[in-house]
């Protein structure tokens, strides 16, 4: 695989492109790349996308994480499974507590 990355650090690079195909790639393309044999599966975090980085001197490959919007029908139902829950919890709650203020707390 063919990484195509922009510099942060001498020690940190942003994957920008994943070239598979080295056939498409030119010289110059190529001498900019860096080689890796695989590449690791980003972990899938609610919420957040996963950006790859690279060593390019070690090859070392890691992610990182950052929060964007919800926008798609998955989450958004996920969230409205999960606020429908605690709306449950809050009014059972709340009902047992009106219980004990009207009645008393049971003997």
């Amino acid at each position: 695989m063919y990484l195509f990355t922009e510099k942060i650090t001498d020690s940190n690079h942003m994957v920008i492109v994943i070239g598979y195909d080295e056939g498409v790639l030119d010289d110059e393309a190529l001498s900019k790349a860096i080689i890796v044999e695989s590449v690791p599966t980003a972990e899938r975090k609610f919420g957040k996308n996963s950006i790859l980085h690279v060593n390019p001197v070690t090859k070392e490959l890691w992610y990182t994480y950052e929060d964007r919007p919800l926008t798609t029908e998955e989450e958004l139902a996920q969230l409205r499974t999960k606020n429908e829950s605690l709306e449950q919890r809050l009014n059972a709650a709340c009902a047992a507590l009106d219980d004990i203020l009207f009645n008393g707390i049971p003997q």
